[in-house]
């Protein structure tokens, strides 16, 4: 019979075992937690557009709706920025709504000179880097990958996005509140009339309306967000996807808009006024070379 001596030594060898077990598994998530910190590889290069004409056109747009131009494109490891801006690449990095993103500077990238690409076709084509203060907004392709075969996650995307900006561009940043007047989507009183998403629904835009299918009161607050004097910020606390239909409306029409939803959606636009979180840029370079 095993005596109370042995079995505590016997207790204290597997204490020991599984310590040290746990040990090496919390090391394996560090390691892989660190190298998710920073793509393996990433390039970083002025956005090539067809012509001088479009490059301009695109300029006036994001003039006009700053930080709202870039596309994110996501497949497998690989991630993918579009026809991006400084402004943009921050607020895909933290999560940002457009308005949130304050202090970059607009004449950031200016290169002095027009330069030459070609196309696959082999046809030279203009792409204008902006070097004229009546075309200041300069944008970049980003193409990065992370390391490993597992897909990164959203979280650790915007991560190494942040690492990214620090390294290329030694953005350095610090958190502020603003006060700003808003817009806030909210629910009426008796309740949102909202359907749940479904994949019968089929998007459609028509003489009478557009519908939306599978969208999240985010995305609904952004879509306002385009057509409104100031930002819309979502408070519904509705979370999940649904199906939808707006009337449409004339451009600029704001008024309409959110007689519509509140008529289809019972969501109303509140006029407030108070402290938005911001990100302040302190420092911002021209991106390092590849």
């Amino acid at each position: 019979m095993e005596t109370i001596v042995e079995s505590l030594r016997r207790f204290r060898s597997l204490y020991v075992f599984a310590t040290a077990i746990v040990a090496v598994i919390l090391c394996v998530a560090q390691d892989r937690s660190e190298q998710r910190m920073e793509f393996e590889v990433a390039s970083v290069r002025p956005a090539i557009f067809s012509s001088d004409f479009y490059a301009a056109g695109f300029r006036a747009g994001a003039a006009a709706n700053p930080c709202t131009q870039g596309r994110l494109s996501i497949s497998g490891t690989l991630v993918r920025l579009t026809t991006a801006g400084i402004c943009d690449i921050i607020r895909f990095a933290y999560d940002l709504k457009p308005y949130q993103v304050i202090g970059v500077p607009t004449q950031l990238g200016l290169s002095g000179e027009n330069k030459t690409a070609s196309e696959a076709s082999g046809v030279p084509v203009r792409f204008a880097i902006a070097d004229e203060p009546k075309q200041p907004i300069f944008f970049y392709d980003v193409e990065a990958r992370a390391s490993g075969v597992v897909p990164p996650n959203e979280s650790e995307i915007q991560t190494m996005l942040r690492a990214l900006l620090a390294d290329r561009f030694r953005l350095e940043t610090h958190w502020d509140h603003r006060e700003l007047s808003y817009y806030a989507l909210i629910t009426n009183a008796s309740g949102a009339k909202l359907k749940p998403a479904a994949e019968t629904c089929k998007p459609n835009l028509n003489a009478d309306g557009q519908v939306f299918c599978g969208r999240t009161m985010d995305q609904l607050a952004m879509y306002l967000n385009a057509n409104a004097d100031r930002p819309v910020l979502n408070m519904t606390g509705l979370s999940g996807r649904f199906d939808y239909e707006i009337e449409r409306h004339a451009a600029g029409d704001f008024d309409s808009l959110a007689a519509s939803v509140q008529e289809h959606l019972k969501l109303k636009l509140e006029a407030r006024k108070g402290p938005v979180p911001v990100l302040k840029v302190d420092r911002v370079e021209r991106p390092s070379s590849n």
